[in-house]
C-alpha cells in the first residue's frame, strides 16, 4: 500500500515506491516537470535507482520537458538515499594514474622501478669486476637503455592518447551534426502535427467522463450536465503557440507557449497552473495542476493520420497519497 500523504511529504525517496507514489512525491517536492514522463514510462522507485543521469536527461529531452533545476534537485534526493542505504547508484569514475604522470617511478625491466633496477645492476657489476671505472661504464650503458625504453613507452602512450582524442572529436562533431539534423526533422514533424489541429472540433464520443469528473470532486448534477452538453473545441496552433477555446457547459479560453513557464487558468471556480508541451510525435500535452485541491490532470491531443479527428486522452491523479485516479478518452471530429 502506498504511504499516506503526510508520510510521503516527510519521508525521503525510496526505491520501494510504485509509480503513483513516486509521482505523488515528485508533486510534493515541486518536481512536477518529471511527472508526465515518469507516468508515461512507468518509472517506479526501483527503476529510478537503476537510471543514470544521462538516462534521465535523454528521457526528458525526448519528452521536451527537461528542467535543469529539477534534475539537480532529483539527483540530490537520489544521492541522499544512496549515501544512507549504501546503494550503488552513486558511482565515482576513477582510474589509476596515467603512464605520462608516473614518470620514472613506473616499472621497467623485471618489474623493478628505475632506481631499483640501477642499484641491482651496480651490485651485480661490483661482484663481476672490482674496477670502479668498468662498473660505472656498465651502469651508464644500462641506465641509457632503461631511459630509452621508458621514453619509447611514454611516447607510444602519448600518441595513442592524441589519436583517441582526435577520433573522439571527429565522432563528437559527426554526432552533433546528426543530432542537429534529427532535431530539425523532428521539429518540422511536430510543428506540422500541431498546426494540423487548427480548426473547429465537435466531441462525438466520450468514455468515462463522469467518473473522470467525480475524482476531481464535481457533484453528480454537474457531472451529468457536462456529460450531456454538446462540446466544441476551437484550436489555433501556429509556431510555438497553441490556443484552446472550449464551448460547453463551461467556457474556457487560454493561449499556451510550448515549454514556457506555467500559466494560471480558470475553469468555473477552479484555478489551475497549466504548462503546454509539443511532443515528438506532434501531439500536444497540457499539464494542469490544482494547487488548492492537490491534483493533476494531463491532457494529450493527437491528430489522426487523415487530419479529420482528434483523440483527447485525459488522466487525473490525486496527489494526496490516496492513489485515486481516473482516465477519460474523447473523440473530436472536424467541423467543416
Amino acid at each position: 500500500m502506498a504511504p499516506h500523504h503526510l508520510e510521503i511529504l516527510n519521508s525521503k525517496l525510496s526505491k520501494d515506491w510504485n509509480t503513483d507514489t513516486l509521482v505523488a512525491w515528485l508533486g510534493q517536492k515541486d518536481l512536477k516537470s518529471f511527472i508526465p514522463a515518469f507516468r508515461k514510462h512507468r518509472i517506479a522507485g526501483d527503476v529510478l535507482f537503476e537510471m543514470s543521469r544521462q538516462d534521465l536527461v535523454d528521457m526528458m529531452n525526448r519528452e521536451q520537458s527537461l528542467v535543469y533545476g529539477d534534475l539537480i534537485r532529483l539527483e540530490r534526493a537520489v544521492k541522499g538515499y544512496a549515501q544512507v542505504h549504501g546503494s550503488p547508484v552513486v558511482q565515482h569514475v576513477g582510474g589509476s594514474p596515467s603512464q605520462e604522470n608516473q614518470g620514472m617511478s613506473q616499472p621497467g625491466f623485471f618489474g623493478l622501478s628505475l632506481t631499483g633496477f640501477v642499484v641491482a645492476v651496480l651490485g651485480m657489476a661490483f661482484l663481476i669486476s672490482p674496477d670502479v671505472r668498468k662498473v660505472a661504464n656498465i651502469a651508464v650503458q644500462v641506465l641509457s637503455i632503461q631511459v630509452w625504453y621508458l621514453y619509447r613507452k611514454m611516447t607510444a602512450s602519448h600518441r595513442k592518447t592524441e589519436s583517441r582524442a582526435k577520433g573522439g572529436k571527429a565522432d563528437a562533431t559527426k554526432e552533433a551534426e546528426d543530432t542537429a539534423q534529427s532535431k530539425a526533422h523532428q521539429s518540422n514533424k511536430c510543428d506540422a502535427g500541431a498546426s494540423g489541429m487548427t480548426g473547429r472540433w465537435k466531441c462525438v464520443q466520450s468514455n468515462n467522463f463522469q467518473n473522470f469528473l467525480a475524482v476531481q470532486g464535481v457533484n453528480l448534477l454537474k457531472r451529468k450536465l457536462a456529460d450531456s452538453t454538446p462540446t466544441t473545441h476551437i484550436i489555433t496552433a501556429a509556431n510555438d503557440r497553441f490556443r484552446l477555446q472550449i464551448q460547453s457547459l463551461v467556457s474556457f479560453d487560454a493561449t499556451y507557449v510550448y515549454g514556457a513557464e506555467p500559466i494560471q487558468t480558470k475553469i468555473s471556480d477552479d484555478i489551475f497552473m497549466d504548462k503546454a508541451e509539443l511532443l515528438p510525435d506532434g501531439a500536444v500535452r497540457i499539464c494542469k495542476f490544482h494547487p488548492k485541491k492537490n491534483y493533476e490532470i494531463v491532457n494529450e491531443r493527437r491528430l489522426s493520420e487523415d487530419g479529420n479527428s482528434i483523440t483527447l486522452h485525459m488522466h487525473c491523479l490525486l496527489l494526496d497519497g490516496s492513489d485515486k485516479q481516473e482516465e477519460c478518452t474523447q473523440i473530436f471530429r472536424r467541423v467543416k
